[in-house]
């Protein structure tokens, strides 16, 4: 199977009682994310979750401003803490090497990863602060293969 990015639709769960937000609003951008949704749906130890119902502000190195982000899930496994996951193919979750991509393709890979970078690093200090645990799950950790 090739990687797609263009995944995008809506989900209806089956457990919709373990979901927190608007049931009738939850949108996969991913293959990834589906997978994802998928499997907390129907994980008993899953108590609930949420997809980009919370907000983390940070600073991109590209432009300086404030932005706000929405991680991918908020998850609550039973009798632990809540984690933060947002979830990316591997190829985003280190810096771009430059190889034989054109010197345009390799600037857009540095400025994602950049913005990225921020992106975590506050979702980290968010999640310290509330005493939870964020992580980056890819699709290794979902058991995808390509």
């Amino acid at each position: 199977m090739a990687y797609h990015s263009s995944w995008k639709g809506l989900f209806v769960p089956k457990h919709p009682e373990k979901y927190r937000g608007d049931v009738r609003c939850i949108i996969y951008r991913s293959f990834l994310e589906l997978k994802m949704m998928l499997a907390l749906d129907k994980d008993d130890r899953v108590e609930w979750w949420t997809s980009e119902e919370t907000i983390v502000r940070y600073r991109s190195p590209v432009d300086g401003q404030t932005h706000r982000y929405f991680p991918d899930f908020l998850v609550k496994p039973r009798g632990e803490q809540v984690k933060m996951i947002e979830v990316k193919h591997s190829n985003q979750c280190r810096a771009p090497k430059r190889g034989k991509k054109t010197r345009r393709r390799y600037a857009e890979e540095l400025r994602e990863w950049a913005v990225n970078s921020s992106k975590w690093e506050a979702a980290s200090a968010y999640c310290a602060q509330k005493g939870w645990r964020f992580q980056v799950m890819t699709e290794t950790d979902l058991g995808v293969t390509y």
